[in-house]
Order: structure tokens, then C-alpha cells, then sequence
């Protein structure tokens, strides 16, 4: 068309597709902590990720694949146009031109919006039956005994941290996540302003989201500090120690080896430096 000024102007029309908004949007737009890029990363990751969800649910192939994944079978995508559940979050910053390096180390708050954006939508399509846990019984029947102190509804919030915790870690290894898993999976399950804090004197609740982390995604449990002193105590009762000589500062390893030559060794026999000292002042000169 032609504008007031004289000159040609031309409107260029997206095709528009129809997608589903996940119900913690709002409150993730109204996050004082986003600067208005960041807002606009996530609107527009929203936007994408959601029409590439509806396509792999409107294929009945494929998304009996991604079924199949999350309930743990092996099983491939039929349709190389349709995103897996595992490169999914890398497809839809893909389809936005944005390199995963570009998200900083620091942009640790952007990027667990993502994760709960992603896993939001997700929600909106999937059912309890269609997650590793169907039910809460199998749940606490897989871990017997392990929450029967607590109270009717944490066991329901147990049961779907477990269960979408098994989900976000077909995105991301359960290894070298735990601040990702601890900031997204509360979130999505409680609202958005749910926060669980961990370390040193952690809450019991935030204790259990832990162990279920290290469970569900099949990662050791790392003591640290005190802990790690207990734990290396109490295997010292059961196993037999040589005595450690420990090397001083600046000292030469010869002079290691000369004191662990003189320090006792019952384990293997050798005389104490005590007993050497004794017989040596009773040999005769001659």
C-alpha cells in the first residue's frame, strides 16, 4: 500500500499457528529479575517449543516413541522432522537462531525458565499414566519405607518430583544438574515462587528431593565436610590402616623415606625404631 508520505510500505504475514500457553508464563513475565531481552528469549522459546510439542503429539507414531522413552524403553523417533524428547530443548534454540554457548554461565535464572517452560507445556499433555510412577502406591512400593513419616500430601509432591524428575532428565544428565533439578522441578510442581535451598543444615523436605535426585537420576551421593569425616570413620572400623607419615612442609622425600622407614610396621613385620635403638645399645665393640 501506499503510505501518507508518498512512499510504498509492505506488510509481511507470518503464517499463524495455533499453540498452547503454559500456565506458569505469567508469573515467569512478571519476574522483576528478567531484563526485557531475557523476557522476550523466553516468550519467543515459549512460542517455538510449543508449536514443536503439538507436532510431535499430533503425530500418534511419534508420540507413542516419546511415551515409550519416558516410561524407559528404548525406541527412535519414525519422523526426522519431529523432535525427540532428549534434543528437544537443542531444537527449539535452534528454530530461535540461538546458540547454547550464548547462554552464559551466569544466565543460571534464564535457563532454568526454559527447563520449566518446557516441561510446563509437556504437562499440559501428558496424563499420570503416561509417567514412570502411574500411581503414588508404586511409588512408595519402589520406596518402601522411605517416607512413611510424612504427611499425605508431601508423598503426593514426592511421588510427581520423582516422576518429573525421571522426565527432565531425558533433556539433561541427573550429573552436574542438581541446582537446575533442585530450581525447576519445585517450581513447575508448586508454583513459581517454590524454593527449596540446599546444603549444611537443609530442611527434611529439601533432603528428600535430594535422595530422590541422586535415585532417580543414578548418581552417588557425594559426602562433603563432616559428613565425608564420618563416612571415611566408620569404613576405618572394618579395614586395617598402615600409619600415615605425613610429609612436612619443605621437606625433602628423602627425609619421607627415612621416617616411614623408622615409623612402626606390625602389618608387615619390621621392627620399631625402639626396638632397633635397644639392640644396637647392647652389640659389644668387639
Amino acid at each position: 500500500f501506499r503510505s501518507s508520505s508518498g512512499k510504498n510500505k509492505f506488510i509481511i504475514k507470518f503464517p499463524i499457528m495455533a499453540f498452547d500457553m503454559a500456565p506458569l508464563l505469567p508469573d515467569m513475565m512478571r519476574e522483576s529479575k528478567y531484563s526485557e531481552q531475557e523476557k522476550s528469549i523466553l516468550n519467543n522459546f515459549h512460542n517455538a517449543a510449543s508449536i514443536r510439542i503439538n507436532k510431535m503429539f499430533a503425530n500418534k507414531i511419534c508420540w507413542k516413541a516419546t511415551l515409550d522413552t519416558l516410561q524407559g524403553y528404548e525406541n527412535v523417533q519414525p519422523d526426522p522432522n519431529v523432535s525427540t524428547i532428549e534434543r528437544l530443548y537443542d531444537d527449539v534454540l535452534d528454530d530461535l537462531n540461538i546458540a547454547k554457548k550464548s547462554l552464559k554461565k551466569g544466565d543460571d535464572a534464564l535457563i532454568n525458565a526454559l527447563y520449566v517452560c518446557l516441561l510446563d507445556l509437556f504437562k499440559l499433555k501428558l496424563t499420570d499414566a503416561d509417567l514412570k510412577y502411574p500411581t503414588r502406591e508404586q511409588f512408595l512400593k519402589e520406596y518402601l519405607g522411605k517416607f512413611d513419616l510424612e504427611s499425605e500430601h508431601e508423598k503426593t509432591l514426592l511421588w510427581q518430583t520423582a516422576n518429573w524428575m525421571s522426565v527432565l532428565f531425558k533433556m539433561v544428565t541427573a550429573r552436574k544438574n542438581t541446582g537446575l533439578t533442585i530450581q525447576v522441578i519445585p517450581k513447575l510442581l508448586e508454583g513459581w515462587d517454590a524454593k527449596y535451598i540446599t546444603g549444611s543444615g537443609m530442611k527434611k523436605s529439601t533432603a528428600n528431593r535430594v535422595f530422590l535426585l541422586h535415585s532417580e537420576g543414578k548418581t552417588p551421593i557425594n559426602h562433603r565436610g563432616k559428613l565425608r569425616q564420618k563416612a571415611i570413620a566408620a569404613d576405618a572400623d572394618n579395614h586395617e590402616f598402615l600409619p600415615e607419615v605425613r610429609r612436612g612442609k619443605g621437606r625433602p622425600r628423602s627425609a619421607q623415606r627415612k621416617d616411614s622407614s623408622l615409623s612402626p610396621s606390625p602389618v608387615h613385620g619390621k621392627r620399631s625404631r625402639y626396638s632397633r635403638e635397644s639392640s644396637k645399645a647392647t652389640r659389644l665393640p668387639f
